[in-house]
């Protein structure tokens, strides 16, 4: 865990904190553009020992999330959102500096995601850590219907 003042960022661990599931799962829920999970894929994700979130607090709430699937010695980078109220101020980019510090100690080489073609603004910021585009993928997302450009970073 990493305390920055008034923000604490942390990989959750699932031994243990089932009573946590619930409320990772809402806000993952509120603040995702993509499909909405289920408790059961949740925990089923977390049985296969392949998922990993990374969290971070404010005030005991929690306000954003990076989820990325991981295969030594890749990982893909599932979803990442900090909620409206504390965008702008670096904890996206903060997050995803935890994570990939995390990802890179557990002998992670790749990471891995997919981003809207249209999503300048995200295309930028993973640019800054090193992404590049690999490949577009055609009709990749749905509603509304968009390609993605493959995203890679050595890390």
């Amino acid at each position: 865990m990493i305390e920055d003042s008034k923000f604490s960022f942390y990989i959750y661990k699932s031994e243990g904190n089932e009573t946590k599931v619930a409320e990772i799962l809402a806000v993952i829920n509120e603040l995702a553009r993509a499909s909405r999970w289920k408790v059961a894929q949740f925990q089923e994700a977390f049985r296969q020992a392949s998922l990993k979130i990374f969290l971070v607090e404010h005030q005991q709430n929690i306000i954003g999330f990076a989820i990325f699937s991981v295969v030594v010695p890749e990982a893909h980078l599932v979803n990442i959102a900090i909620a409206p109220v504390h965008q702008g101020c670096g904890l996206g980019c903060k997050l995803l500096e935890f994570s990939l510090d995390i990802l890179r100690r557990s002998k992670i080489s790749e990471c891995w995601l997919e981003v809207r073609e249209s999503n300048s603004q995200a295309l930028s910021f993973y640019e800054k850590f090193g992404f590049s585009k690999v490949q577009q993928r055609k009709h990749f997302y749905e509603e509304p219907r968009e390609d993605a450009w493959l995203m890679m970073a050595k890390i």
